[in-house]
């Protein structure tokens, strides 16, 4: 069966989703590891909502930049730096924001970092910790707004997706291709109590982005992407409508 994953962060673990690339069937999981996912499925094509390829100074990544620009405002503000990899052994923990602000500013010439890069910072660590070049064959970054407007013949959505608008119309755009959807949003059953309706939105969202870099129809942004200090690619994946 040809199968593709895209995954999201949830508050315990990740939500995962596979699809058939045939019949657009949807199965989703729930692993507590990114490496549980990665020995479970061991030669499955991933896009995941999580930064790949990190600075260890100055400038930022150039993929985020063209995310933002691509969307424009005001869904352009959902494509955050992520924290430089010096620091992420201190981000998501209680009481840590101003050092882990005071460290990135003496790496990066002045430059803070987000609370929403602070709190999802362990989860860009679990996947640094295993991301290597030969991982790149198969596991992509994507960002599930830059899919979703992609999707939407490249239009940004009109409302946030932490609003019942924002899901609804999302959701509508998922329906589009996953025929088999409910009629409007709803969780999966097998992740109820484990993963949060918008992390099951945005997998889905990254599941076709997998789609379509399986399929060849997908573009990285920038067209050209530079690597890091340990060779990583920073890219964000854009799949073509």
């Amino acid at each position: 069966m040809p199968t593709v994953l895209g995954i999201d962060g949830c508050p315990h673990g990740w939500c995962v989703v596979k699809i058939d690339t045939k019949t657009h069937a949807v199965t989703p999981f729930h692993y507590d590891t990114f490496r549980d996912v990665l020995t479970t499925f061991r030669r499955t094509t991933i896009a995941i909502d999580v930064p790949i390829g990190l600075m260890e100074g100055p400038g930022g990544r150039d993929c985020d930049r063209e995310a933002r620009k691509y969307l424009g405002r005001p869904r352009g503000s959902s494509v955050f730096p992520p924290p430089v990899r010096q620091i992420l052994t201190l981000t998501g923990r209680k009481g840590k924001y101003r050092k882990a602000c005071s460290a990135s500013r003496r790496v990066t010439e002045g430059q803070a970092i987000s609370q929403q890069a602070f709190w999802i910072g362990p989860k860009i660590r679990e996947v640094d910790n295993l991301m290597k070049r030969a991982l790149e064959r198969r596991v992509y970054e994507a960002h599930p707004e830059v899919s979703f407007a992609a999707m939407n013949g490249g239009h940004a959505m009109a409302n946030r997706k932490g609003t019942r608008e924002g899901r609804t119309e999302r959701w509508s755009i998922l329906r589009r291709t996953f025929s088999d959807l409910p009629s409007t949003p709803e969780l999966s059953s097998a992740l109820r109590g484990l993963c949060d309706l918008e992390d099951y939105i945005d997998a889905l969202a990254c599941a076709w982005t997998a789609a379509m870099i399986k399929a060849g129809d997908a573009e990285s942004l920038p067209a050209r992407p530079p690597r890091d200090q340990r060779k990583l690619r920073m890219a964000i994946w854009r799949p073509n409508g």
